[in-house]
């Protein structure tokens, strides 16, 4: 999940395209999360970072480089940008998400809605990536990750909003 600069949290010039920015900003537009998305793992990868990683790795001979940042539980990203966000048991957020929307709008509350619909179908076939390998090859380079926190790589998902 590509996300701000690691330096200064500089983001994308639309970031109402961008999924994750929706996700984020309906969260702290209901301010609430339910229990069983709270610990969903997000990865956030900095995207001066990642590119930085692309140039390196571009003639390492590699055919497939999985670049991931650090994840983080999806409460801890959210509060980044929500410090007061309520985590709230899975039996009561239909209730809130619902108060939410009419006192909000559908707009406001769309991927959040997205999120928990899919989060009610059941547990979906997912894939694990691995980076070993490109970590493996990073070292080998002599390139090394670059860590910031999610207060400073989400801080354009909430600045002037």
């Amino acid at each position: 999940r590509l996300v701000g600069r690691a330096s200064d949290g500089m983001f994308q010039k639309n970031p109402e395209k961008n999924a994750f920015f929706l996700l984020l900003q309906s969260v702290a537009a209901l301010g609430a999360l339910p229990v069983s998305m709270a610990a969903a793992p997000v990865d956030l990868t900095p995207v001066d970072v990642c590119a930085g990683e692309i140039v390196a790795l571009r003639d390492s001979g590699g055919t497939v480089w999985h670049l991931l940042g650090r994840t983080y539980p999806l409460e801890e990203a959210a509060r980044a940008i929500c410090p007061h966000l309520t985590v709230v048991p899975d039996e009561a957020f239909p209730g809130i998400l619902a108060k939410g929307l009419e006192e909000k709008g559908p707009a406001a509350l769309s991927a959040l809605v997205d999120l928990w619909n899919r989060v009610c179908a059941g547990p979906a076939i997912r894939i694990r990536v691995s980076d070993v390998k490109t970590r493996r090859q990073l070292a080998a380079l002599g390139v090394s990750r670059i860590q910031a926190e999610p207060s400073v790589l989400l801080r354009a998902f909430w600045q002037d909003r």
